[in-house]
């Protein structure tokens, strides 16, 4: 398969919005509650994602970018969203604050190249470091992480998620990008 990154733009939001649900079913299974999986809705999430790619400063405040990776076709094979981090204290860092690929391109280079189109991006913007925050107990992305050079540093959080879900986070820097 041949995988290509490129800037998302308002016609990815359908495509963006399937990746972002199939994914959250996939990896968060047995993570989070399944009402809160079964009920998200991919409609729901396109409505969203065309506001957020169409610069809608309610939807986007910090200004981060989001980057699709496409197939031949240029169907959304996954994404990544990415910028200034939006914690106190850590805005002179790069934060990746979303790489999703979808359950079917999992293990095929879809999350390298989105992750490596995001270090790129990151570095030229002149980031000090980079961070990103990850759903305690997903395994298979902390061994993803890993291999491309992150590690937790002790940092966490609880956030609540709109179905009132409380979802603990782990904070993992890139090794070859110190904050």
């Amino acid at each position: 398969m041949t995988v290509r990154v490129r800037a998302a733009t308002a016609d990815d939001a359908a495509g963006v919005a399937r990746v972002h649900v199939d994914s959250w079913r996939a990896a968060y299974k047995g993570l989070m509650p399944h009402s809160v999986l079964d009920g998200l809705s991919v409609q729901n999430r396109t409505t969203g994602w065309q506001r957020w790619l169409n610069g809608d400063p309610n939807r986007n405040a910090v200004g981060h970018e989001c980057v699709v990776a496409v197939d031949e076709t240029d169907a959304v094979l996954g994404w990544a969203t990415f910028g200034r981090g939006r914690d106190d204290g850590w805005e002179h860092v790069g934060e990746i604050a979303g790489i999703y690929a979808h359950p079917d391109s999992w293990s095929a280079g879809v999350g390298h190249a989105l992750m490596e189109q995001a270090m790129i991006a990151l570095a030229q913007a002149g980031f000090s470091g980079v961070y990103l925050w990850m759903l305690a107990g997903n395994e298979r992305a902390l061994r993803f992480y890993e291999r491309h050079g992150w590690a937790t540093d002790g940092g966490e959080k609880h956030e609540t998620h709109s179905s009132g879900h409380l979802m603990r986070e782990l904070r993992l820097v890139a090794n070859n990008a110190p904050v």
